[in-house]
């Protein structure tokens, strides 16, 4: 913790010391959540209690003292007022990467509904040298060109109903880009886990190069003692962007004395196609398939449970195998825009219809209303045990609104 502060406070004495302008941004959001429970499910996740009220307050400071560093600290304090006393809405809720060294304590206050977390997301030091660019600290790292679901992509991924998108969350790394012509890169990375703990963390290694008019990246990744092989492809055919990204994952082969019970290597695939139409009409598709899934909506729960490899150390989140899901976005207004976007696991068959409209209020403030419906074979609570019947149709429709201001 004190390494952390005094870190941070290196960080903003150094413009003053190099007599360099520190420039200051950040926003305030606000999202209101209405939950409607299916029936069936009142007793397990307490229906009578279904409003919450989230709130991120985040200041980002970046600083140029010498023409070869740049630097970014950000910083975020998340009140929430919640109905609920112990729900499993995690999804809705900020969370913080267990890829860090060090981190200060995220909940500092909880007192009945009411909880107010903080974190350090962001302190980045970044050196400019002319043969490399090396990063050094908190930073956000993505991989991948898949619009839904990227397959390399394991430190922090989104869920499909994360609302609050804009922000990665920051992990713990050392990381050196080494530029090879005009659009060919070598990225190689070190993440630390908890305690710099090896078993904790990962490292990674890519290429990217481009072929005609395609870009592709080939990854190969270590992560808490699985081996990741990525490979990434992306560009247009006929004025449509297109994208295939596969990975596979070789679990526990770092692990010494391998001990799993069995098998939990898997693959993960996302492909497909976007297109600007007229109008400001922008039109995607994605079909998603996710190898540590079943095809059997009664086997849902033990599945996710026994392969580890997948659903606790690759961020995997989906019950099924086989996905599509297509979206569309409309400008109607240079002030109001439409987004409409659905999840569907082919195999139920069940289905997640997300809707939203944003208004820009004024230049930085903006308001968006919409929802999150789901479709699907409820869950049978008849039984001695609960009988899921799809991966969507015990999901509750979410209703929401949220204000957003930039400064």
């Amino acid at each position: 913790m004190k390494k952390v502060l005094l870190v941070l406070l290196i960080f903003l004495a150094l413009p003053v010391l190099g007599d360099e302008a520190l420039e200051l941004r950040g926003y305030y959001k606000s999202f209101l959540y209405f939950y409607d429970y299916k029936d069936g499910t009142a007793d397990t996740f307490e229906s009578d209690k279904n409003i919450l009220n989230q709130n991120v307050f985040r200041l980002k400071l970046f600083s140029d003292p010498a023409d070869w560093l740049s630097m970014e600290a950000a910083y975020s304090l998340s009140p929430t007022v919640s109905r609920y006393q112990n729900n499993g809405l995690e999804l809705t809720t900020p969370s913080v990467d267990s890829y860090r060294l060090v981190d200060l304590n995220e909940n500092l206050i909880t007192s009945g509904g009411f909880e107010l977390n903080n974190n350090i997301d962001r302190l980045t030091f970044n050196f400019e040298l002319p043969i490399a660019d090396i990063i050094i600290g908190r930073q956000a790292i993505s991989f991948g060109s898949a619009r839904f679901f990227n397959p390399t992509d394991v430190f922090s991924p989104y869920s499909f109903q994360e609302l609050n998108k804009e922000e990665k969350f920051g992990i713990d790394a050392i990381r050196v880009k080494i530029p090879i012509g005009d659009m060919g890169e070598i990225d190689l990375g070190y993440v630390f886990g908890k305690h710099a703990d090896w078993k904790k963390s990962a490292a990674f290694a890519r290429v990217r190069f481009p072929i005609m008019n395609y870009d592709i990246s080939v990854i190969a990744m270590e992560y808490r003692t699985h081996l990741m092989a990525g490979l990434n492809i992306s560009g247009s055919i006929g004025g449509a962007g297109v994208w295939v990204e596969g990975s596979y994952t070789f679990a526990g082969l770092l692990e010494d004395g391998k001990d799993m019970d069995f098998d939990q290597s898997f693959a993960r695939l996302s492909a497909g196609f976007d297109y600007y139409f007229p109008h400001d009409i922008y039109f995607f598709f994605e079909y998603h398939y996710s190898q540590p899934g079943t095809l059997k909506s009664e086997k849902y729960i033990a599945n996710s449970t026994i392969q580890t490899a997948a659903y606790t150390d690759s961020g995997v989140y989906l019950m099924g195998e086989h996905y599509l899901a297509p979206g569309l976005s409309w400008q109607v207004h240079p002030l109001l825009g439409l987004t409409l976007s659905v999840l569907f696991n082919c195999a139920d068959p069940s289905a997640m219809i997300s809707a939203a409209l944003e208004w820009s209020v004024v230049e930085d403030v903006s308001i968006n209303a919409g929802a999150n419906i789901s479709l699907g074979k409820n869950i049978d609570s008849s039984g001695l045990f609960p009988k899921v019947n799809s991966e969507f149709g015990f999901y509750p429709n979410i209703y929401y609104i949220d204000l957003k201001m930039y400064f």
